[in-house]
C-alpha cells in the first residue's frame, strides 16, 4: 500500500490511481474528505505502507528531521519515497506555509540524518522529484 502524503481533501489521485489497480491511500491531517480512502489521522492509515509520494507539500515540514525519522519508523527497509517539490530550489518564499527550502546539499543531509538515501532527482519544469531510499 502506498500513501499520498498531505494528499489535500480536493485531490484526485488516489481515486485516479486506485482505479488503475494501484492499492494507494491519501493521508490529509488539515482538511476533512469525503473520501473512504483519504485518512485524517495516521491512526486511520493501513498499517503495511511500502511507499510514500507527495507533491508540494516538503516545503510545509515545520521540522523535516523529524517528519524523515517518522517516515523511517513506519517504512520497511528498501521502501521508497518520492517527494516532488519546486522548493529544492529558494522559490515561492513570500507565503507564510513555505516554512523549508531543501536546497544545495540539504535534502542529502536531511536523508543521511533520518535513514535514508538519495537515489534519484528528476527535475521537469520548476518541479523537482526527490526519490529517497529506507535503509
Amino acid at each position: 500500500m502506498y500513501v499520498n502524503w498531505g494528499c489535500g481533501a480536493w485531490n484526485s489521485t488516489v481515486d485516479q490511481l486506485r482505479a488503475n489497480g494501484w492499492n494507494v491511500w491519501g493521508y490529509e491531517p488539515s482538511a476533512e474528505t469525503a473520501s473512504q480512502f483519504v485518512a485524517t489521522a495516521k491512526a486511520a492509515l493501513p498499517t503495511a505502507i511500502a511507499g510514500i509520494f507527495s507533491n508540494n507539500v516538503i516545503e510545509h515540514f515545520v521540522d523535516p528531521v523529524a517528519q524523515f525519522r517518522e517516515f523511517h519508523a513506519i517504512l520497511p527497509p528498501g521502501a521508497k519515497m518520492a517527494h516532488s517539490s519546486p522548493c529544492y530550489e529558494y522559490r515561492y518564499e513570500f507565503t507564510r506555509f513555505h516554512t523549508y527550502f531543501p536546497v544545495g546539499r540539504s535534502t542529502e543531509a536531511l536523508a543521511e540524518r533520518t535513514g535514508f538515501r538519495v537515489i534519484d532527482r528528476v527535475e521537469d519544469g520548476e518541479y523537482i522529484n526527490v526519490v529517497f531510499e529506507r535503509l
